[in-house]
């Protein structure tokens, strides 16, 4: 893009990445925010609602794209454009953005309980460390910078497998707690 690192010692590189993670909401949050520019939620419902379709079944599905649009607003150039890029608005403002100001806080509401569901899932299983620890990270660091449209598709379309899994799983201990005649689920009953 034109740049060059020569010149960046150690300690200015550290200053300006700290600098540049910092500045999202003075820079993209609050430009949005003053704008007063909100997300079609149909759009946006739809989007969540169609993440696990295969888009090579359907084609392209129309939904709303946050980052997409909210980078549109503070450039001022459409997608794709020469010069355009992603900005990351930082969590408040995409959810204000999304929201409104008065119900900005239903965005905590659903990824706290979003988060929530994770950590339950995998809290008491010392196999999903690793997998727990992937879901923090990106829970804590992918999150804050880049918003709802960089967590909720790799936490949706990823971990397919691992809700079939889950799913299939309950579903096999129900049956075998039917055959046995278990009436309260129990998970260390011998069912023979």
């Amino acid at each position: 893009i034109g740049g060059s690192s020569s010149g960046i010692g150690f300690g200015k590189a550290i200053v300006l990445i700290l600098e540049q993670e910092l500045s999202y909401p003075q820079k993209v949050g609050m430009p949005i925010l003053e704008a007063g520019a909100h997300c079609n939620l149909t759009a946006y419902f739809t989007w969540i609602a169609t993440l696990p379709i295969p888009k090579i079944i359907t084609g392209s599905i129309e939904g709303a794209r946050i980052n997409y649009e909210i980078s549109e607003i503070i450039l001022g150039l459409p997608t794709g454009a020469h010069g355009w890029y992603v900005v990351l608005p930082g969590l408040v403002a995409e959810s204000v953005y999304i929201y409104g100001p008065y119900f900005f806080w239903l965005h905590g509401m659903f990824l706290g309980g979003f988060a929530a569901l994770f950590v339950r899932l995998m809290e008491r299983v010392p196999q999903l460390f690793f997998l727990y620890l992937y879901v923090v990270l990106m829970f804590a660091y992918v999150l804050n910078r880049a918003g709802i449209s960089a967590l909720l598709p790799p936490m949706v379309n990823q971990f397919l497998l691992f809700y079939l899994f889950l799913v299939f799983w309950v579903f096999r201990f129900r049956v075998s707690s039917r055959k046995c005649g278990i009436r309260v689920p129990n998970i260390y009953a011998n069912c023979q």
